[in-house]
């Protein structure tokens, strides 16, 4: 139920009017409400949402990731694909891995509307397939074959783990707004509101309806920081203005700095740094100052808040006797008390690549202008857990995914590291140039070059192509997936849609804009929010 509306109040209603499963129903619901609360207490992330809300975008976002047969209890798809094999006229695994595929496509087609599948309907949907026959669909006709297992399995079973995701139609435009110049930022959700940086304006719509809800000149043109209601920017000598989120009036400026807009919001604390080189937390809505924490310098980029850790990188350029290779340190700092847990220096000249995983804090270094080192630093003391260099330049920060790191380099190879040993699992071209960091989705990497214009999809286990697509223009913007649909936008104007795991196009839309001075665009519950190189800002579902 929850797929098939739009709005946790919509979905709140249909749950009150369906009669027949109400009693069944509710009574889970407030169990998963109950656990949602539970995780938000206990630190998992949550933007300002509501349980009801998160619930409904929790059970929204859903879908299925594996077909099986029967009930079956396997690991992976392809011990249905060896089931599948009875019911093709050959019995060849290719064509039963056909089969599946469609199968996959028309569950996504059944579930969201609650289908109830007849033998007979799955067959009219399935006739003409070159790869079936049906002599009958009975338990007894699928019984599993009896194959032995290949040794690609888990590469198989970690490649296609998107074909059983709903395939999303063609893009919808909800709506469009000309307020912004060709060089506003791409915009911030919090709370059904988008809030968009155009110079020094700040500007709020609704995020339903694209209605204009306030605008406010600022000092700076630094990106704000949403929470609690609130937006916050720098002021006056880099002290902390705070505005209402829905109606744009002032609420009482905050004790502390906020400088470059280097500041996170998490679980009801913001996180600030000032120009002299300290880190403040503070309850923006009692006003408590919670604690300072002097550091080695100014950020080089917003701090990240990762279980109960505050990650900031700063420059230790200017410190006394600090030595001249080291430019850049990381700093890891306890959330609740401000009690310094480590610091590394990492000798980051002019470099913000970085990440925070699950396995490891991710640093790019410059050894020299064609050759980069990658260091991963353990989450808890800040020790070096490995190294590894390239002769290439990293252009983005590390993605992990599973127990890997994945990297693009500006050369046009793409990298696979062990994330425990930072091995080189495989390496891979996928053209002469690429600038926009790679995708991790369904057991594949999915890549965007900018010469040639080429998207490419890799096995994420094997580094195996699986296909690639030309584009009409450069791809300088990051993949990002919607269902089983990868998309990607060109510099030639157009956001296109893939099949994940055919490369089949599915779906154009005109939209365009510019990652590297815009930044990379916002996608929440199926919505993509983006400014463009045009001067709009646009709401678009994506199917």
């Amino acid at each position: 139920m929850a797929a098939v509306v739009d709005s946790p109040k919509a979905f709140r209603l249909k749950v009150d009017e369906e009669v027949d499963v109400r009693g069944k129903v509710h009574g889970r619901l407030e169990q998963l409400d109950r656990l949602v609360a539970t995780a938000v207490k206990a630190g998992a992330p949550h933007n300002c949402v509501t349980t009801p809300e998160l619930t409904w975008r929790l059970l929204h976002r859903l879908s299925l990731i594996e077909l099986r047969l029967e009930e079956a209890d396997f690991s992976d798809r392809t011990h249905a694909v060896e089931r599948l094999q009875r019911v093709t006229p050959t019995g060849d695994p290719s064509d039963a891995s056909g089969l599946f595929g469609r199968l996959a496509e028309l569950v996504g087609t059944y579930a969201p509307s609650g289908a109830i599948v007849t033998p007979e309907i799955l067959r009219k949907d399935l006739s003409g397939l070159p790869f079936l026959h049906f002599p009958d669909l009975s338990a007894e006709t699928l019984e599993v074959r009896s194959t032995p297992a290949t040794q690609e399995r888990e590469t198989v079973a970690a490649r296609r783990r998107t074909l059983g995701r709903s395939v999303p139609g063609q893009p919808t435009e909800k709506w469009k707004i000309r307020t912004a110049s060709t060089a506003a930022k791409q915009p911030l959700l919090c709370d059904d509101t988008v809030v968009v940086r155009d110079g020094l304006w700040l500007f709020a719509l609704d995020a339903g309806t694209g209605d204009r809800l306030w605008s406010r000149k600022t000092l700076y043109d630094d990106m704000p920081v949403l929470g609690a209601g609130a937006t916050y920017f720098a002021g006056p000598l880099n002290r902390a203005l705070a505005v209402d989120l829905r109606s744009g009036k002032k609420r009482l400026p905050l004790p502390v700095p906020l400088h470059n807009g280097f500041a996170a919001f998490d679980k009801g604390t913001l996180y600030t740094s000032g120009p002299e080189g300290a880190l403040h937390a503070i309850d923006p809505v009692s006003r408590k100052f919670l604690w300072p924490k002097p550091i080695t310098g100014p950020m080089v980029a917003a701090p990240t808040v990762r279980e109960g850790v505050v990650f900031v990188l700063v420059n230790e350029s200017s410190r006394p006797h600090s030595p001249a290779s080291i430019a850049n340190s990381v700093l890891a700092v306890d959330a609740e008390t401000g009690e310094l847990r480590w610091r590394l220096p990492s000798a980051l000249p002019e470099s913000k690549l970085w990440q925070i995983g699950h396995h490891a804090t991710y640093v790019v270094q410059d050894l020299e202008p064609s050759r980069n080192r990658v260091t991963a630093l353990n989450l808890d003391n800040g020790e070096t857990v490995w190294e590894h260099e390239f002769e290439d330049c990293v252009t983005s920060p590390p993605v992990e995914s599973g127990g890997a790191i994945y990297l693009v380099g500006k050369a046009g190879s793409v990298y696979a590291l062990d994330a425990k040993t930072g091995g080189l699992m495989w390496q891979e071209t996928a053209g002469r140039r690429i600038s926009a960091a790679p995708l991790v989705t369904g057991g594949l990497v999915i890549v965007g070059g900018e010469n040639p214009n080429r998207i490419t999809a890799f096995d994420a286990v094997t580094g195996t192509k699986i296909w690639s697509k030309p584009g009409q223009g450069a791809f300088t913007s990051s993949p990002f997936a919607v269902g089983s649909a990868i998309c990607a936008a060109h510099r030639a104007g157009d956001l296109v849609a893939w099949h994940a795991e055919t490369g089949r196009q599915l779906w154009k839309f005109d939209l365009r804009w510019d990652p590297r001075s815009q930044g990379e665009p916002l996608i929440e519950n199926g919505v993509l929010y983006a400014a463009t190189t045009r001067g709009t800002v646009h709401a678009v579902a994506l199917g």
